[in-house]
């Protein structure tokens, strides 16, 4: 019994349409994005907040410093077993040491430290070679032993390389064959000014193909043209129409993955805003916050290394009284 598959495979090529130009549609919308808005933004937005901008930079700079040395503060107290204005003191001085390093001492210093690492590794390196040396000639000997058992062995290889041969050599054919196939459809030369994006996308994608004596991919790729030529052969099977759309929807999903995610983007649209009032009160609002936040965050961490500095001072003072 003969089954007509051309109803599956028109419901299928209907189907890849509506795909396409959906796809297509959100590739439009964001390369308008990631090429006309989001530039315009940046340019906007640096050059209408660069002062603030530079102050919240400046701010959470100082924080990430201040937060890192409280860090090592707590370190030195619990590995190293000192007060709180000790720990202080230690972290200060290291701190104000690394500051007044010479640059040219730190690199003698590591070209000392290769040196040292050198040596070990090259009396190591000379015991690596004997093995090897060993290994070789047990090697060797063992291979004159066994004459007749490489003999066999070699004659494997060389049976195993050439089915090896033959099976890439037909594998080939198929692939120029499938390659031709494409040229025909979409070399740029005879494309000329029917020559798409899309076209010269997957143009591409076949000299990829190629180049990998991939043949699986090929025909996809000839499916697809053929589909969109509204034309389909016997080598287009209902399994690799069906298979094609289902890549066609993995594609839009992940493509509307990002769009909604450049949606969310201050710069979405942009370069249609025609009054950038609410835009720049919105941004300006919301660095004015952020920068807040930074500040706050700063003095509450140089309060409390004030109160380790200042609290040490008091200690010392009231032991210098009572002559400890």
């Amino acid at each position: 019994m003969v089954i007509d598959s051309q109803p599956i495979r028109d419901k299928a090529r209907q189907e890849y349409h509506r795909l396409a130009e959906e796809t297509e549609q959100v590739r439009e919308q964001l390369e308008q994005f990631r090429k006309r808005d989001k530039p315009n933004y940046e340019q906007w937005y640096y050059s209408r907040f660069r002062e603030l901008i530079s102050e919240v930079r400046a701010a959470r700079q100082k924080c990430e410093e201040k937060e890192q040395m409280l860090l090592d503060i707590q370190s030195e107290m619990i590995f190293g077993g000192a007060d709180a204005f000790e720990a202080y003191e230690r972290v200060t001085e290291r701190y104000e040491s690394a500051k007044a390093v010479d640059p040219r001492d730190a690199d003698e210093d590591d070209e000392h430290d290769e040196e040292e690492e050198g040596e070990p590794d090259f009396e190591f390196g000379k015991e690596k070679g004997e093995e090897q040396r060993r290994g070789g000639e047990e090697q060797r000997r063992g291979w004159e032993w066994n004459g007749g058992s490489r003999e066999r062995e070699e004659d494997d290889w060389r049976n195993a390389g050439s089915s090896k041969a033959t099976a890439k050599k037909s594998v080939t054919a198929h692939v120029k064959e499938l390659y031709r196939a494409l040229v025909r459809r979409l070399h740029p030369d005879k494309q000329r000014e029917k020559m798409t994006r899309q076209k010269l996308e997957r143009w591409y994608q076949v000299q990829a193909a190629y180049e990998k004596n991939d043949s699986e991919q090929l025909e996809i790729l000839l499916s697809l043209c053929e589909i969109e030529d509204e034309e389909t052969s016997e080598r287009t099977t209902v399994s690799l129409v069906f298979r094609v759309t289902e890549e066609m929807k993995t594609t839009l999903r992940q493509l509307k993955t990002q769009l909604s995610s450049c949606k969310r983007d201050p710069a979405w649209n942009f370069s249609k805003r025609k009054d950038l009032t609410r835009l720049e009160t919105t941004v300006r609002y919301a660095l004015e916050d952020e920068l807040e936040e930074w500040q706050e965050k700063l003095s509450s961490m140089e309060h409390q290394l004030n109160r380790l500095k200042g609290g040490g001072m008091r200690l010392s003072m009231r032991r210098r009284r009572a002559g400890i």
